[in-house]
């Protein structure tokens, strides 16, 4: 490129007073950057203006040969730190830290700083990487003493917030949620005036205190006169936030209960009474599906499809509940040898016989293994729809603390 043309465009740049050097990409040389820096004649700063483009490579030759318009804020107080976070440019924010160490704290003329504006946006990968920059970060409040955490709840930013706890977590900072912002409100009732009941059972998990959301239950309860499932739902988080709070705790008694069980399904196979043992070979090998029904097989059967689905369903939640510690493979392992020891000792007592069902026939073994899943499944769909009987239906507690708080307010 001659001198000629570079004077030309740079003259253009002059004459637009844009500052805008981005059109001319990899065709410009070296040397019109250099002068178009060294001008400093543009109303927009041509750092902002590379990182507002995403173009990571003229942000780093800008940088290189002036470092300082990396603290050079606009007319909004922000610098390039903000504005790449609020784009959500990881690499970005990489360069500019190591570029203007200390960016990631500075604040604009909003009093806020990249990572409060970051969580505004939603950005959760720039979040993470400008909390392990300057963790302490994660403490700042803007103007109206709010935290990271109000934020991202007030521009309903559910999954950010997530992230943040997470992070606040790991840096041992939970109690930032327990922070008031000038009006008072912590996250946890902004949540609940929201009805965000993914966030309210997030909190309430971890909340020490339940006072506040019983204050923003009775607001909601006030504030509308028809039943409204989120505020169904956050009030059912409320009543079993006892359960809830221990949850360790919980899971021990729940172990305990379920190996317990295990082992008496798994004592009954071994030891059968004598009088069952006498119709392990009955005079019948083959059957039909009326038989079945009506009770006319051997009691061993019937007992060992019962007793299997016990134990089962036994063995399965206890893999689920040890599936979290550190030595899980070798219980694991317990448990599937176990369930093994089991399937062949049912296997061998249960009477040999075949059903027939139409034109299709299906072993003794087949039948108990099918009518325990059977039944598992059964029992599952029972209880989920007692469940929700329970939640919705006129009559049940739930209905009925609901209207004692609704009278109460009115009175």
């Amino acid at each position: 490129m001659t001198s000629i043309a570079l004077t030309g465009k740079m003259e253009l740049a002059e004459e637009n007073n844009t500052g805008d050097i981005m059109s001319c990409n990899d065709e410009f040389h070296e040397a019109l950057l250099s002068k178009f820096l060294e001008t400093e004649k543009w109303t927009v700063n041509p750092l902002h203006h590379a990182c507002e483009h995403g173009n990571l490579h003229i942000a780093m030759e800008m940088g290189k040969r002036k470092p300082q318009l990396a603290t050079i804020a606009n007319e909004d107080g922000n610098i390039a730190m903000h504005l790449v976070s609020a784009i959500g440019d990881v690499k970005m924010v990489e360069f500019l830290e190591e570029l203007h160490p200390g960016s990631c704290l500075v604040e604009n003329k909003s009093s806020m700083i990249p990572l409060q504006i970051a969580v505004v946006k939603g950005h959760s990968v720039v979040m993470k990487k400008l909390i392990s920059l300057f963790p302490e970060s994660l403490e700042k409040l803007t103007s109206k003493q709010e935290t990271v955490f109000h934020l991202a709840l007030k521009n309903s930013q559910s999954d950010a917030f997530q992230v943040l706890v997470e992070e606040a977590k790991k840096l041992n900072q939970v109690h930032l949620l327990e922070k008031k912002d000038d009006e008072g409100n912590t996250v946890l009732q902004i949540a609940t005036f929201k009805r965000l009941t993914q966030i309210v059972e997030l909190l309430t998990i971890d909340s020490s205190s339940s006072s506040s959301l019983q204050i923003e239950m009775q607001v909601i309860s006030e504030q509308t006169n028809s039943p409204d499932t989120d505020s169904q739902e956050i009030s059912l988080i409320h009543q079993n936030k006892d359960l809830n709070q221990h949850p360790a705790e919980t899971k021990h008694v729940l172990l305990v209960v379920l190996v317990m069980i295990a082992a008496a399904t798994f004592t009954v196979t071994c030891n059968l009474p004598d009088v069952l043992v006498k119709e392990i070979y009955p005079s019948v090998h083959a059957t039909n599906a009326s038989d079945v029904l009506s009770g006319r097989l051997p009691t061993v059967v019937y007992l060992m499809v019962f007793n299997s689905a016990g134990f089962f369903t036994s063995m399965l939640v206890i893999s689920y509940i040890i599936w979290p510690l550190a030595l899980r493979s070798i219980l694991l392992f317990v448990v599937v040898c176990t369930c093994i020891v089991y399937i062949i000792i049912v296997d061998k007592i249960t009477p040999k016989f075949w059903v027939g069902v139409g034109n299709f026939s299906f072993s003794s073994i087949s039948l108990v293994w099918t009518s325990a899943l059977a039944f598992i499944a059964i029992g599952v769909m029972i209880i989920r729809l007692g469940k929700y009987a329970f939640q919705c239906f006129p009559g049940s507690s739930y209905q009925i603390t609901r209207e004692s708080n609704r009278d109460s307010s009115e009175a």
